[in-house]
């Protein structure tokens, strides 16, 4: 009994496999017709030689475009991370004796390059 329980999935399994991979032969198989349409109002299908050939789309005007920040544009840093930041930096300079660098910030904050180097901007 468990064997038929516990084998029943793989045999269905097999069984599908054998079915999706087993060839027809050619005499069993019906060809489709292609069904006229009776409507004289019903569209047709365009074949690729009667397509229109179509150009590049075009590039929209410049009012039309969204308004993008400039790249160089530092994000906004909240004023209590610059306080932390001001802290951690005032701590490195005890330790080493030297100003904390924008790797180094970003490392002990945890924040992206852009947003340390921000920071780091605001610090010095």
């Amino acid at each position: 009994m468990r064997f038929g329980i516990a084998g029943w999935p793989a045999l269905a399994f097999l069984g599908g496999t054998l079915l999706a991979h087993t060839e027809t032969p050619v005499e069993e198989r019906t060809p489709v017709p292609a069904v006229p349409t009776a409507d004289p109002s019903a569209p047709e299908l365009v074949t690729e030689e009667q397509a229109p050939e179509l150009g590049p789309a075009p590039i929209p005007a410049a009012e039309e475009s969204p308004v993008l920040p400039p790249a160089d544009a530092s994000p906004p840093v909240p004023a209590a991370l610059v306080d932390h930041a001001r802290k951690v930096a005032d701590d490195h300079r005890a330790r080493t004796g030297s100003p904390i660098d924008t790797d180094t910030l970003r490392a002990r904050l945890g924040v992206p390059p852009q947003l340390a180097a921000a920071i780091a901007a605001q610090l010095a």
